[in-house]
């Protein structure tokens, strides 16, 4: 909890930083990421239709509404297995295809937002006095915005990963 805490507040400190297209693609992929969390609920949800049809039919047939959806369908008590068993297989195939998507999504925000957080502190490095400069060393000012830049891009993905 101590560490989302310290994400959000080192998130909300950027946040203006980043551009307006960048922000469109966090929220895509936000909700992308609850439809996933949807389907994969919907998948799990449709595992316990799947086993009670290999188990006993009659039961599963029995329910109003379930039967009521399968005779508008057109699928019989001796097809219920084939049918939840295609249900279940289809959800989670989908969830997982797009969990794949969503991960490819991430990762290009994470590196573009990385490369323009990289822009944005360089610019304002490079405007800094150049006597701030002498008394700097340059490899640690590029090892500071390199390990700071890395640290946005880690609290980002974790952030949208949720």
């Amino acid at each position: 909890m101590k560490f989302l805490n310290k994400s959000l507040l080192i998130y909300s400190r950027i946040f203006p930083y980043i551009n307006k297209r960048r922000k469109w693609q966090i929220f895509l992929s936000i909700f992308i990421s609850l439809i996933v969390s949807i389907l994969e609920s919907l998948g799990i949800s449709s595992l316990f239709p799947f086993i009670a049809s290999i188990m006993d039919p009659s039961k599963i047939y029995n329910i109003e509404i379930i039967r009521n959806i399968l005779d508008q369908f057109n699928i019989s008590k001796e097809n219920l297995t084939v049918f939840f068993g295609s249900v279940f297989i289809f959800l989670v195939l989908l969830s997982s295809f797009l969990k794949i998507i969503l991960l490819k999504i991430n990762t290009k925000i994470c590196y573009s937002l990385i490369a323009e957080i990289c822009i944005v502190m360089f610019k304002k490095i490079v405007k800094q006095p150049y006597q701030l400069h002498l008394t700097r060393n340059t490899s640690d000012v590029v090892a500071t915005l390199a390990l700071r830049s890395k640290s946005i891009g880690e609290t980002t993905f974790f952030l949208i990963s949720i």
